[in-house]
């Protein structure tokens, strides 16, 4: 009977102890664990849960997402419809991805390749473009609190000659989630061969109106400006998985053999595009 009454003793104890209100923060995301004792207009005072006998703390609702209190009801404070509040979890897990570095170093493999619908529809078929396996490195930094990536990513292709130099700049959202996608402009110097079309001309009738066409794979270089989207998923702290794609049309290039005769003007009117998967680091 005496073991018996101790152990009430002990449960009773520990009850005040584990009620507790919970206030949970969107900024920044956490979860506090209190004895809420007043909400006012601007502010939320508590006592650590801790230490009930303690000061008054205070805390602005406008950071404050919603209140579970000990009895199970809740208060919420997010404009808008209501939502669930976040978990221990969650909240911990985003604390984890604030602690994450701002550089990311990812080794990607992908296809490389120029679209030349009017040129290879015409060209003959041993002449026409074949798409490139590609490997890449990417360096991307990002600033403004994550907002802003700049990214330089150099890449090789395994056959047709290819190989590239990529200046990009990514807009993320601003949640700092396991998952994020950044859009944004890309500029692109590279070099592949590819069928080009000539317009030839007689030297005596310089006039393109009775002009014929002649067809040319060669080794050309080119730059694109164009649009890249990058998503990445971050597997923890360090490790991350990545899938980035990019299209921009024809800057500006030029056939890189010069053996042709002068009378021939050379006619490009082409897209290119990468697309890859990859894995890497961020620091």
């Amino acid at each position: 009977m005496r073991n018996i009454l101790l152990a009430l003793l002990f449960v009773m104890a520990l009850l005040p102890a584990a009620a507790q209100d919970r206030i949970y923060s969107k900024r920044p995301p956490k979860v506090v664990a209190a004895q809420v004792t007043e909400i006012d207009i601007e502010f939320i005072k508590y006592r650590k849960s801790d230490n009930p006998d303690g000061p008054v703390y205070r805390y602005p609702k406008k950071y404050v997402d919603s209140i579970v209190y000990a009895n199970g009801s809740a208060d919420y404070f997010s404009s808008g419809r209501q939502h669930r509040p976040i978990t221990r979890q969650k909240a911990l897990q985003q604390r984890e991805y604030e602690k994450m570095g701002s550089g990311t170093f990812i080794a990607t493999a992908g296809v490389f390749d120029l679209v030349q619908p009017d040129l290879e529809y015409n060209a003959p078929e041993n002449m026409r473009n074949r798409p490139s396996a590609a490997l890449q490195l990417s360096y991307e930094r990002t600033l403004l609190n994550n907002r802003l990536g700049l990214d330089v990513a150099p890449f090789v292709g395994l056959n047709d000659g290819a190989w590239g130099l990529g200046f990009a700049m990514r807009f993320y959202p601003k949640n700092k989630g396991r998952v994020r996608l950044g859009l944004g402009p890309q500029y692109i110097f590279s070099s592949k061969k590819a069928v080009t079309r000539y317009r030839v001309t007689d030297n005596n009738n310089p006039s393109f109106t009775y002009a014929s066409d002649a067809y040319v794979r060669e080794l050309v270089r080119f730059s694109s400006l164009g649009f890249t989207g990058k998503l990445t998923v971050n597997v923890n702290r360090v490790l991350c998985l990545a899938g980035n794609f990019g299209v921009g049309g024809i800057v500006g290039g030029r056939a890189s053999e010069d053996r042709h005769p002068d009378h021939w003007k050379l006619q490009r009117n082409n897209v290119c595009y990468y697309a890859g998967l990859g894995a890497g680091i961020r620091f």
